[in-house]
């Protein structure tokens, strides 16, 4: 059990990140997990954290090593961040800036240009995904990745890569 690491892509890229987020938090959602429970490691295929307290704070817990992809013309999930008053959508671009921060465990791959196609890449990024694995979550080293990628022929994943192609309006 202290060895699971939770991933998605998309939708489920916000419900791992968000599910790692609400245990930081010791929110009343976590109350059915075991007492101390962990992951090991969350990875996020264009994801984001949905905070109802302003700004994204891990105030229990430190989050756990975190690998983050995510393009920045994203149109379905916000790469920055969505804001209204205490509400907040805050996509991988602008998480990574508390994750510096606060000198937090993670691997930020921003795609640039790139839309949400990038929730399609679990099987184009195995190698940032097994570097990732090894080193930060089964070595528990602190080995920061940030990278900018700017090569429309790298890693492209399939998928759906604005609203309209997603929801065909």
């Amino acid at each position: 059990p202290s060895n699971l690491v939770i991933a998605g892509s998309s939708a489920g890229a916000i419900i791992a990140m968000q599910a790692e987020y609400e245990i930081c938090n010791g929110t009343s959602w976590t109350e059915v997990l075991p007492e101390g429970f962990r992951y090991a490691g969350v990875m996020a295929f264009a994801g984001a954290i949905l905070s109802r307290e302003g700004k994204v704070d891990f105030k229990k817990y430190a989050p756990a090593p975190t690998l983050m992809l995510h393009g920045t013309a994203d149109e379905v999930v916000p790469y920055k961040q969505i804001a209204v008053f205490n509400l907040g959508f805050f996509g991988a671009g602008k998480l990574v800036k508390r994750f510096k921060q606060f000198d937090f465990n993670y691997n930020m791959f921003h795609f640039v240009d790139y839309g949400h196609e990038i929730a399609g890449s679990m099987g184009t990024t195995f190698d940032l995904q097994d570097k990732f694995l090894k080193t930060n979550v089964m070595q528990k080293k602190m080995r920061i990745v940030e990278a900018w990628i700017d090569d429309p022929n790298v890693y492209k994943g399939s998928g759906p890569q604005s609203r309209k192609e997603l929801y065909g309006n």
